[in-house]
């Protein structure tokens, strides 16, 4: 009887030095007061599911520390973080953003929502592993691959040349919009106009994801000039075309469409438009032995792959 007794005083011992842990009262599921999102507090992590607090998606290790701070861990660096609990509020500054959270009580029931164009499916907040940010990044690349290959089947249109890795993306929640570009042309003839298109990632529950993939717009595309002198512009995408301008170093511009038809007679020059009339032209030195152009995410334009061979396609 003694015996029970003591280990029963034992355990009622540990059950209360764990519920007076300093952590405690850290630990759970917290709801943003400013909406719906939500913000996960475990013995070693915050974790958060969307942008929040000036947090990407992910998990940073904590510690917690004296005078209500938190050391916490951000890309290799620490940083010391002060917060509130109050009747079962909790205040919180990470970087330049402050936030006040309220308690979820039933953690594990939790649903955070995401809205694309008030299509609304639910998903729980523990339900499991979501991709990350590097692992959208290959499926949206390896999903463009797949859109040139099908895209004459679908579009009746040949894709001329595309950049494979994206331009642009826009992370929101946890949604990601990649926009990707191609030079596309209904029929044979050596120039072809810029599409743009945007593949949006949403990432679920257990590594699963659902994609969205828009129609091909119209679009200019930017180049920055990576030479170190001026490039010249063209009335016609030659270098026997007039000079009507030039392009300085290190300037942006908006190109419209490509013209290789010198590239076929032997020139080192693929030409890119300026404008959708045809003419103002720049030369791009696609066999040169160095970069006249870059794409806003760094790609230089020898990045691009071009397919010449259905331009000899005869009634194609």
């Amino acid at each position: 009887m003694k015996r029970l007794l003591k280990i029963v005083l034992m355990v009622s011992f540990l059950v209360e030095l764990v519920a007076c842990s300093p952590k405690q009262p850290l630990i759970g599921v917290w709801q943003s007061d400013e909406g719906s999102r939500i913000l996960e507090i475990t013995e070693n992590e915050i974790i958060t599911q969307e942008i929040l607090l000036g947090l990407s998606v992910g998990r940073y290790p904590y510690e917690l520390k004296e005078n209500n701070t938190i050391l916490l861990y951000i890309l290799g660096g620490t940083y010391l973080i002060p917060f509130t609990i109050e009747n079962d509020k909790l205040t919180i500054s990470v970087l330049s953003s402050t936030t006040t959270f309220t308690r979820v009580p039933n953690a594990t029931t939790v649903n955070w929502n995401v809205d694309k164009e008030n299509n609304n499916s639910n998903a729980p907040f523990n339900s499991g592993s979501y991709l990350s940010k590097t692992e959208v990044d290959r499926i949206a690349n390896n999903e463009f691959s797949q859109f040139i290959s099908d895209y004459l089947s679908n579009y009746g249109e040949h894709v001329v040349a595309y950049l494979p890795e994206y331009l642009d993306c826009i992370e929101s929640s946890n949604q990601y919009t990649y926009t990707f570009v191609f030079f596309g042309q209904w029929s044979p003839r050596a120039d072809a106009d810029a599409r743009g298109v945007d593949f949006t990632v949403t990432t679920l529950p257990n590594k699963e994801y659902k994609l969205e993939i828009e129609e091909p717009y119209s679009a200019w595309i930017g180049l920055t000039n990576a030479n170190d002198r001026e490039m010249n512009i063209r009335d016609y995408p030659d270098t026997t075309g007039e000079i009507k301008g030039s392009v300085d170093v290190r300037e942006t511009i908006k190109i419209y469409g490509m013209n290789w038809s010198a590239h076929e007679m032997g020139s080192p020059y693929i030409w890119y438009s300026l404008n959708d009339e045809g003419s103002r032209w720049v030369a791009d030195g696609i066999d040169a032995s160095k970069d006249y152009y870059y794409f806003g995410n760094g790609c230089s334009t020898k990045d691009m792959i071009f397919d010449f061979r259905w331009v000899f396609d005869s009634g194609v």
